[in-house]
């Protein structure tokens, strides 16, 4: 459960006080160290941008030729990055979504052409996160994507804060109606509007990615939701939003977690809410 003082993490600090002071990063940054200590820091920020030095670890899985793990500069273009690196779409469908996790805007053809480092991201309204990029191309559907974040974020969501719990709850119940054809404009407003208010007074950033994304999908493709609401869901092949396990070098292939039963089972997945 999220504390009530800084940092927000169970089990680190001692106490709530600042005579505890806690440094906290991840497992590439400290990969880092090691040849930083060894070549000196001249060294590590004469690769990358000034924004962002040293390498990143990008990971690309979805709709692409060459899904992996690639150790890069920042700086290159998402461009660069799906079609040089990447191989470009695996069929015959452009690519029409990159997310790059689910706390940033959705990346679009028209902003390919974008450099791929913290700041420039960020200028221009979006995020590298932490650099996994899941694509797809125009053969699957935003709805369906939507309806597997918001339901993700509403499982993960652990219930201390009511405007988090019962928003992502909520706007996943209005994209079930749009996903599972009774869904109507009015369940595109509700997104809307729930969506504005879910992130108030939470005490994590899960329910801002709900805030952030979810109208960020709908502006984005709204083609697909009117769609939805009208006459139903016009997409051939269903999304899989990737759970990596593990990677196979020689086929080139992530090996995924499958979802569980009861994920996909929207009854008793609610149930849970009675």
């Amino acid at each position: 459960m999220p504390r009530f003082f800084p940092p927000f993490m169970v089990g680190v600090g001692a106490g709530p006080t600042e005579t505890n002071p806690t440094v906290v990063n991840n497992a590439e940054t400290l990969s880092h160290v090691p040849n930083i200590l060894r070549n000196g820091a001249d060294w590590f920020k004469s690769m990358g941008t000034v924004d962002t030095p040293g390498t990143i670890i990008m990971t690309l899985s979805g709709d692409i030729k060459n899904p992996g793990m690639y150790e890069l500069q920042p700086g290159i273009t998402v461009k660069e990055l799906l079609y040089d690196l990447g191989g470009g779409p695996i069929g015959d469908k452009p690519l029409r979504a990159v997310f790059s996790g689910f706390s940033n805007r959705v990346l679009t053809p028209e902003h390919f052409h974008l450099k791929m480092d913290f700041g420039t991201l960020r200028a221009a309204g979006f995020g590298l996160g932490s650099c996994g990029f899941i694509v797809y191309d125009e053969s699957r559907c935003m709805v369906e994507m939507a309806w597997i974040i918001s339901k993700f974020l509403s499982i993960a969501s652990c219930g201390q804060c009511i405007p988090c719990n019962m928003g992502t709850r909520v706007i996943t119940e209005h994209l079930d109606n749009l996903e599972f054809g009774a869904g109507s404009q009015d369940d595109i407003d509700k997104i809307f509007q729930e969506a504005a208010r879910c992130a108030n007074q939470t005490r994590c950033f899960l329910s801002n990615q709900e805030s952030i994304l979810m109208p960020n999908i709908i502006k984005t493709f709204r083609k697909d939701f009117d769609h939805h609401a009208g006459s139903g869901c016009n997409y051939v092949h269903p999304i899989v939003i990737p759970k990596i396990q593990s990677f196979d070098e020689e086929k080139r292939q992530f090996i995924l977690e499958e979802y569980p039963k009861e994920f996909l089972e929207c009854d008793r997945y609610f149930a849970r809410f009675a």
